[in-house]
């Protein structure tokens, strides 16, 4: 079947005739698809009922062109939103992903994902076109189980409940909170096992029923189940033999008959059309488009036009008509939600005004954002002879010059995923320095391309040194993985150089996955890790370090000291040594660190000591600030499996084997607290025993196994304050 492709343009898409202006006359009673009382799945029906073949295959491609016959406006289903409204002009940049999984503030994610929504809304165009649509593709709530990989970046980190909570909150924010109509769509990604660029095309990752179960898909089944995301992405891999983008096991059996789904699920892109190419699992695309939608696939993503093999693949009954009708039912009764059939008048977001778009609202929270992502990773008393205690916070009555140096102290670095530019002024580092100090200190810098000489010089003739340095988007990004964890040797000479001509050196690391520190730790007094900060990451490092901000950002992964230390890449067995729940060898930073300029003191843990397994139980803990200065803690719960051979005094037992699957240890709760000096809060955290629970296949079920469990409250993963034990019958 030979059909025409239609290039959808701007001017073509106007003159279609829109649902709006083709409105029933007297005479002409209103099909129920238009009418705007009946439910969404009761219009999305009618106008189901009324389609042709050739029209249903439309609305299964990415690129949907209008319908006339029926009023159905155009549709693209790709723009991205992963830290703001990306390739579609300015916008407010936000911190990367992985930024706001070092604030652990779900709430303040929330208000952020909802500003990009609003923005989202404020570029639509209802003629169809790619990034102004309001199918955001993102959060993506892989797991960073290796710092390799290279979109770590993307992810909120390598913990399944840290994810699983910023992720609720993001999709929340996406979507916002109006009972009838979506703000714009949340689709979390990729469903699922994704972890790899490196042949990420035709990969086949064979793992275990219960590992897939207990650590790569916890944040999705949240995401869905508690923040009802409306779409999702099917993952480039395999799973055990199966590509993602046809697995009826992923995206039937678990995403609509367990976690009850009822959105669109759309391939990645070329993910259709890979499964003959890179996976060899069909052997034309005609089969590939039955395999997908026969699977529980809604939305092909692809440059090839798929409209003749959805057709033929119908015709030669390879893709079920049954299959193609709910795609259809479920992309046309998504689009509703949206809006796109009804007056736009009608809508809640009608009034979403151009100036959303980098307005001083979303400037303000990206700068909250990037001052609470900070991570202040050491800060350590300087050498001796120098006349200085600790570098941080930098007290100017001391300094009189400051060098400012390093391959990103003056370039701005946004990372993945990102507008073209921002909306409104974002100043680089050294800007943003200049602008706070003013007159009293002076800046000193050079220029990455000049000579190595002069950025020494700058280090050598100032009081102090900063120097920034890390990853960038030629490193990691989407399509590559890192072979090493070390900074790049030009990096690592530079800093060498900085810190002998001078010792009172701040580190400060830009970049979206684990760097290598172990020799940073050894030889400067002072690392903060600021990510990729977006567009405002210069004025709030300037505040940081000048304690006007007291940073309170944590890990969410693990640093490890070698790439010795982690199996081999492809080895997703993540019980086998990786992360801070199954690793036992020694690390340079653990999960959940982050320092202060205050102390705090954890006192009063109250817990009961015995519970069931339906059981909700609370807990708390008095967090008193000791310190100098007001300051946020970040109060994290773990729990850990006390094995039956265990003695009363065993801290942290070795993971013993697969037979006895329970991790190390594993966060359950968490809570960020703003508490001012001299005062106490007390944190309440939740656990629902049920959470406990490891899938066991035999009983097809989350099963927790009766016995004695450690309630471990503390700072980090490795920084334990309080314990106590308690008994689930």
């Amino acid at each position: 079947m030979n059909r025409p492709i239609c290039i959808l343009t701007l001017a073509a898409a106007v003159a279609a005739p829109s649902l709006q202006a083709r409105a029933a006359g007297p005479d002409k009673p209103l099909p129920p698809y238009k009418d705007l009382s009946l439910p969404f799945d009761k219009r999305a029906a009618d106008l189901l009922s009324r389609m042709t073949l050739d029209e249903k295959a439309d609305q299964v491609l990415m690129i949907t062109p209008p319908d006339s016959r029926l009023d159905i406006p155009p549709c693209h289903w790709w723009s991205e939103g992963l830290h703001g409204i990306a390739r579609a002009g300015v916008a407010t940049i936000f911190p990367e992903a992985i930024a706001m999984g070092a604030t652990w503030d779900p709430p303040l994610v929330k208000d952020v994902a909802s500003a990009i929504s609003d923005e989202a809304r404020a570029k639509y165009d209802p003629n169809g076109t790619r990034y102004r649509g309001l199918m955001l593709w993102c959060p993506t709530v892989n797991m960073a189980r290796d710092p390799r990989w290279g979109r770590n970046e993307e992810t909120f980190g390598e913990d399944p409940w840290l994810t699983g909570r910023i992720g609720v909150a993001y999709v929340q924010g996406i979507q916002g909170d109006d009972p009838k109509y979506l703000k714009a769509v949340a689709t979390p990604k990729h469903f699922a096992v994704h972890s790899q660029e490196i042949g990420r095309m035709s990969r086949d990752v064979h793992l275990p029923e219960q590992i897939i179960r207990d650590y790569y898909l916890p944040a999705f089944h949240d995401c869905f189940v508690e923040g009802h995301a409306m779409s999702t992405m099917a993952a480039h891999n395999a799973l055990n033999g199966t590509p993602c983008t046809a697995d009826q096991w992923l995206l039937t059996d678990i995403l609509r008959d367990e976690w009850h789904f009822e959105g669109s699920v759309v391939s990645d892109w070329t993910g259709v059309t890979q499964m003959v190419r890179a996976h060899d699992y069909v052997p034309t695309e005609i089969d590939a488009v039955a395999a997908a939608i026969n699977a529980g696939l809604d939305v092909m993503c692809d440059p090839r036009p798929l409209h003749d093999d959805v057709v033929e693949a119908v015709n030669a009954g390879k893709l079920s008509k049954d299959a193609l009708d709910r795609a259809v039912l479920r992309n046309l009764t998504l689009r509703m939600r949206l809006g796109m059939f009804d007056p736009p008048d009608s809508l809640p977001f009608k009034t979403t005004p151009a100036t959303a778009v980098g307005s001083p609202q979303h400037r303000a929270l990206a700068l909250k954002c990037a001052l609470e992502s900070t991570v202040l990773m050491k800060n350590d008393p300087a050498p001796k002879g120098f006349g200085f205690d600790k570098l941080l916070p930098i007290d100017l009555r001391r300094v009189d010059s400051i060098a400012v140096v390093g391959p990103y102290a003056d370039v701005r670095q946004y990372g993945a995923y990102s507008a073209q530019s921002p909306a409104g002024p974002a100043p680089s580092i050294v800007e943003s320095l200049r602008a706070a100090v003013g007159d009293r200190v002076k800046i000193n810098t050079a220029d990455w391309n000049d000579s190595l000489d002069k950025a020494v010089h700058a280090a050598e003739s100032s009081t102090l040194a900063i120097a920034v340095v890390g990853l960038n988007n030629s490193i990691e990004k989407e399509g590559i993985d890192r072979y090493s964890l070390d900074l790049p040797p030009d990096q690592r000479q530079f800093l060498e150089k900085i810190v002998a001509a001078n010792p009172l050196t701040i580190v400060v690391l830009e970049g979206g996955a684990p760097i290598g520190v172990e020799w940073m730790k050894k030889n400067v007094p002072a690392i903060l890790n600021i990510w990729y900060p977006g567009e405002q990451g210069g004025p709030a490092l300037a505040q940081v370090l000048l304690g006007q901000y007291d940073p309170a950002g944590r890990l969410p992964m693990t640093y490890y000291r070698s790439i010795e230390d982690l199996p081999p890449m492809d080895d997703y067995t993540v019980t086998n040594g990786r992360t801070y729940m199954y690793t036992t060898k020694p690390v340079s930073y653990p999960f959940g660190q982050g320092l202060s300029y205050t102390s705090f003191d954890y006192r009063a843990l109250h817990a009961p000591d015995r519970a069931s397994i339906k059981d909700t139980i609370d807990i708390s803990a008095d967090i008193a600030n000791t310190g100098p200065c007001d300051g946020d803690e970040v109060v994290q719960l773990y729990v850990r499996k006390i094995p039956d051979h265990a003695t009363a005094t065993d801290s942290r037992p070795a993971y013993s084997s697969p037979a006895d699957p329970h991790p190390l240890e594993q966060l359950k709760a968490f809570q960020r607290l703003a508490i001012s000096r001299g005062n106490t809060q007390t944190a309440h955290l939740r656990l629902a025993i049920a959470d406990l629970g490891l899938w066991n296949a035999a009983r097809h079920d989350y099963v927790v196994t009766p016995g004695t469990y450690e309630l471990m409250i503390g700072a980090s993963s490795a920084d334990i304050r309080l314990r106590t034990r308690i008994t689930i019958q």
